[in-house]
């Protein structure tokens, strides 16, 4: 069975049954109109009504009905009546007033609640979990008044907990006391019992205790276990027993079941409930993987808490389960969960993720260093260890370990903020002083915590424990070992990151050989190894060349990996790195769409490679003038950096000048400026003056000054950036030219027209030397030689260099892309300068001016 047949339902205008307004006359009730019947049941009907006196309003009128006025229908009635007069609270249905119709049967009127069941407005509205728990925590403090006021409700259910919209808001309102138990005080004078044997309540939200049916053995926590079904079915959509079975199984066999058996946790269900799981997570914003991660753990516990059957285990008020989901909210420790060390730790690091958030990655990458090093050492010594060794050893690492993680155990730290950092540091000296006689097992965790160091940008750091542990690796288990291979990768990845390329370049070209030898050109490390390849040609300026490389490296991945694994997902991401910078930005659209899909599917949108994804989304929609697209992915990717990272992190940096490049091409030229010195004080403090990172954003801020119109406190910005890429990068590095073109072009506004076209013409002959023709970079730089030449009135040469940088940029971002624009407004200035009036009215027709 499901719903009760005996009590009405308070809703509008949606009730579960179709009721004919027609079918009896209503009651004349002095003082009030009524409007319709929106509600029955087997003792009384629910009339929307409008009270006339002594105050007009909106009232739920509640009537026996005629022919059903016995002793004990009058004495639930009444008992119902009393229990809501004695409630006040704004999630519970409020009585204005009480008395009888003019034939004489008892009625009252209550607060009209426009609103559906609870169950429902959370679906229809897709709410996610979170904001679930909160309404649900606004139910179980109506139903704590109610037991304050001395009242069982013993029917909670999605059907009497309406959700209506107040002050903008959803606000739930709990609804038909009918078969409420007093506590403390009689809540009429008639009669009022229960008969040996009926059902009172709803099957499905049923306690055990109510299964039993004695009527005698009821409390408070009755309406703890109901609330507990109804939190279950919020959370996974489904009810702790199949509701089936009240049809397909006996009346006694449900009873025994809701006594006995124990039903699955919520985050199991979640996962086997076929198709109605699919929509449950979909009506949760989130996948059927996602939710049941988000219900293992605390949700788990507090709803088999509140179910269970034996009552002095279950909360012992709703008050109690709402300050467990309130924890749980918090990442403060509930009391569901076992007690343990681990968990209580847990929950810390949890409330405390800003300065502790990576001692988790330290955490596991040190698990990781501790594989790798267990491995290598049972390789060196295979010979001559012996179990008892082994024991010692693992005994000492796990002592590190223990010692290490203390200071993020509460009651060692006792309130002292801890960061990852000093975590780092600790753990770099202790390895040092403490690990001097298990060299591969020091060798081990120093390869492990430069690791972390540079995956959080300290690249100094990290330098030095990457290469001692390499070395030691090599000198024990030999060059051509996985994990020695491994740890020479990141030794090159590091000084790469450093922006050190003639160290990083034959570190690469080293360890990808000997990974094709040793491992095979399939194999996953060989295509980190390609794609490594890759990123060093990119940052050599060699465009076509890293193509070749990351396109080897996606299509071995995509056989050998799968689409949607995590380093097929950065190929794709790398594939259109390249491609914008061949200027190929359609191409590079489809890559990077694929990889931003994918890291948000594997990883949810904070992970540190959708992150990246979105950021480099947003430069290339800038890139191809889509600035509004652009904007939503460049301050998404800041906003996931700054919360995940913190303000200091290179990533976090990156997207800040991304967003302030963006900006400036919107015409928001102080915020822009603004913003582009934040981020440039921010690489000087973390990567250092020299660091590639620094000098792309010295460049950018000195191109946003000069946007800005202050030309001269651009020069030392833009003369910094070209002369430190010239020491950095070499002479021939496309960012070189292209800091050498925009210090020339920044002499054009100044008007020091020799010193310009110097520059501009050596960044000219720079990249045809060095770039493809049809090359972004070069396109600009074509425009900037041209604009100078007009000046100096060389028109000749200006008219060929112009055209050249027209057909370029128009043949690779498009007619309409401000750069393409920029082109047609200096071939009219110059046709202008020139008197080539037809010249310059046909350009004018083309860039659609007067």
């Amino acid at each position: 069975m499901t719903d009760r047949q005996n009590e009405p339902t308070l809703r509008d205008p949606l009730p579960l049954r179709h009721v004919d307004p027609y079918a009896a006359a209503p009651p004349h009730v002095r003082n009030y109109r009524i409007i319709r019947r929106i509600g029955e049941g087997g003792m009384g009907e629910v009339y929307d009504a409008e009270q006339l006196e002594p105050v007009r309003r909106h009232v739920a009128l509640k009537v026996i009905k005629a022919g059903m006025d016995s002793s004990q229908v009058i004495a639930r009635f009444e008992s119902e009546r009393q229990a809501l007069a004695l409630m006040d609270h704004p999630n519970i249905a409020r009585v204005f007033d009480a008395g009888a119709t003019d034939a004489g049967s008892p009625f009252f009127a209550m607060e009209f609640v426009k609103g559906i069941p609870i169950t429902a407005y959370c679906d229809t509205h897709r709410l996610d979990l979170r904001q679930r728990l909160l309404l649900f925590i606004t139910v179980c403090h109506g139903i704590q008044h109610a037991h304050q006021k001395g009242i069982i409700h013993r029917d909670i259910k999605p059907s009497n907990v309406l959700v209506a919209i107040q002050d903008g808001g959803p606000t739930p309102k709990i609804i038909d006391f009918g078969v409420a138990k007093a506590t403390a005080q009689r809540l009429t004078e008639r009669t009022l019992f229960t008969e040996l044997g009926q059902v009172v309540g709803t099957l499905e939200y049923m306690s055990p205790e109510q299964a039993e049916m004695s009527g005698l053995d009821v409390d408070t926590r009755t309406d703890v276990y109901s609330l507990g079904v109804l939190l279950y079915v919020l959370l996974t959509g489904s009810l702790p027993f199949d509701p089936r079975d009240a049809r397909t199984h006996g009346f006694d066999d449900i009873r025994k079941r809701i006594r006995d058996a124990e039903p699955q946790r919520p985050s199991t269900k979640a996962g086997t409930a076929g198709e109605s799981a699919l929509t449950a997570a979909e009506h949760r914003r989130t996948n059927m993987q996602g939710l049941r991660r988000a219900l293992r753990g605390d949700l788990d516990w507090i709803a088999m808490k509140a179910l269970e059957k034996d009552r002095m285990r279950r909360y012992a008020s709703p008050n109690d389960l709402a300050q467990d989901i309130e924890h749980h909210l918090t990442d403060l420790p509930v009391s569901a969960g076992p007690p343990s060390r681990t968990y209580l730790v847990g929950k810390f690091i949890r409330r405390h993720k800003v300065g502790v958030a990576a001692c988790f990655l330290v955490f596991v990458a040190l698990l990781s260093g501790l594989a790798f090093a267990t491995y290598g050492l049972i390789r060196a010594r295979q010979a001559e260890a012996d179990a008892r060794s082994e024991a010692a050893r693992a005994e000492s690492l796990s002592s590190f370990l223990v010692d290490l993680f203390e200071v993020v155990d509460p009651g060692e730290a006792r309130g002292n903020s801890i960061t990852a950092r000093e975590i780092l540091d600790d753990a770099a000296e202790r390895i040092e002083r403490e690990m001097q006689g298990q060299p591969l097992v020091q060798a081990g965790l120093m390869g492990t915590i430069g690791k972390v160091y540079q995956n959080l940008g300290l690249y100094d750091q990290a330098e030095p424990l990457l290469q001692r542990s390499f070395e030691t690796h090599r000198r024990l288990l030999g060059q051509d070992a996985p994990v020695t291979l491994r740890i020479h990768s990141n030794v090159a990845d590091n000084l790469l990151s450093r922006g050190d390329l003639e160290r990083a370049a034959p570190e690469y070209l080293e360890v990808l050989r000997r990974k094709r030898l040793v491992l095979g050109d399939m194999h996953p490390e060989t295509l980190h190894a390609v794609n490594d390849m890759g990123t060093l040609l990119q940052e050599q300026g060699n465009f076509e060349e890293a193509l070749r490389y990351r396109q080897e490296a996606l299509e071995g991945r995509r056989r050998e990996l799968g689409k949607d694994h995590p380093e097929t997902l950065v190929s794709n991401n790398d594939m259109g790195s390249v491609l914008q910078a061949l200027g190929r930005f359609q191409e590079a659209e489809t890559y990077y769409r694929e990889a931003l899909e994918g890291h948000r599917r594997v990883h949810g949108d904070d992970h540190p490679e959708t992150l990246i994804s979105m950021g480099n989304m947003g430069f290339l929609l800038q890139a191809m003038g889509r600035l509004k697209e652009a904007e939503t992915f460049c301050r998404q990717a800041l906003e996931g950096q700054r919360r995940v990272h913190g303000e200091d992190y290179p990533g976090t940096l990156i997207a800040l000048d991304n967003l302030a490049s963006l900006l400036l091409a919107k015409g928001q030229l102080e915020e822009a400026v603004m913003y582009q010195k934040e981020a440039l004080a921010g690489n000087r403090r973390v990567l250092g003056n020299d660091h590639p990172t620094t000098l792309t954003s010295l460049n950018n801020v000195g191109f946003a000054l000069q946007t800005q119109g202050n030309l001269v406190e651009a020069e030392p910005y833009y003369r910094e950036s070209y002369e430190s890429n010239r020491r950095v990068r070499g002479d021939e590095h496309p960012l070189t030219l292209n800091s050498m073109a925009n210090l020339g072009d920044l002499y054009t506004s100044l008007r020091r027209y020799r010193e310009a076209e110097a520059l501009l013409a050596g960044a000219v002959a720079g990249v045809r030397h060095s770039l493809p023709r049809d090359n972004v970079t070069a396109g600009l730089i074509l425009r900037k030689h041209g604009r100078c030449l007009t000046s100096l009135r060389r028109y000749n040469e200006a008219e060929a260099s112009l055209l050249e940088a027209h057909s370029i940029l128009e043949g690779i971002a498009g007619p309409q892309h401000p750069q393409t624009a920029k082109v047609l407004v200096n071939l009219i200035e110059l046709y202008d300068a020139w008197g080539q009036a037809d010249k310059a009215d046909s350009w004018r027709a083309k860039a659609g001016r007067p």
